[in-house]
């Protein structure tokens, strides 16, 4: 990848490939969810259950849509550019009121939860994750895009330097997908023998 048509793990492509990351997950510019049901970026499957990111439709949690969108986030927020709040007291984006306890977004340094703020927050989203183009992981150590920080345990994208699974990295990353693969332009193979891209 990018412009591959081989799958990372069974039946995974990226980017711009339509095939699923991981079961049914495409990314990014893809139509497949991102695990059971989510797309991103820009894409109209929700993250979790239920939420789209970014200028996305769909509601992050119960109700929420961003950025852009007029859903709510919790009971009355709606995000960027709008007065309702996050949580208790928050109006963003450019505002100074918390989401959660202690964060605003976008472009406030506040965290979303208890320690996260999105996007180009520095703090983590859950409990350690930030996105995008934040340096937090997502999950207990990933970050996306653009971040230095791991998806799931060990991997980082795109063009991060982390590894994907156990010791992969991309895109321009020597690391290998699974258990001997690197990509891109990479000589190791995906799943028992393939490489990409243009291997």
């Amino acid at each position: 990848y990018p412009g591959q048509t081989g799958p990372v793990g069974p039946t995974a492509n990226f980017p711009g490939i339509t095939g699923p990351v991981g079961p049914t997950a495409n990314y990014p510019g893809q139509t497949g969810p991102v695990g059971p049901t989510a797309n991103y970026p820009g894409q109209t499957g929700p993250v979790g259950p239920t939420a789209n990111y970014p200028g996305q439709t769909g509601p992050v949690g119960p109700t929420a849509n961003y950025p852009g969108q007029t859903g709510p986030v919790g009971p009355t927020a709606n995000y960027p550019g709008q007065t309702g709040p996050v949580g208790p007291t928050a109006n963003y984006p450019g505002q100074t009121g918390p989401i959660g306890p202690t964060a605003n977004f976008p472009s406030i340094t506040g965290p979303v939860g208890p320690t996260a703020n999105y996007p180009g927050q520095t703090g983590p989203v859950g409990p350690t994750a930030n996105f995008p183009g934040i340096t937090g992981p997502v999950g207990p150590t990933a970050n996306f895009p653009g971040i230095t920080g791991p998806v799931g345990p060990t991997a980082n994208y795109p063009g991060q330097t982390g590894p994907v699974g156990p010791t992969a990295n991309f895109p321009s990353i020597t690391g290998p997908v699974g258990p001997t693969a690197n990509y891109p332009g990479q000589t190791g193979p995906i799943g028992p023998t393939a490489n990409f891209p243009s291997i």
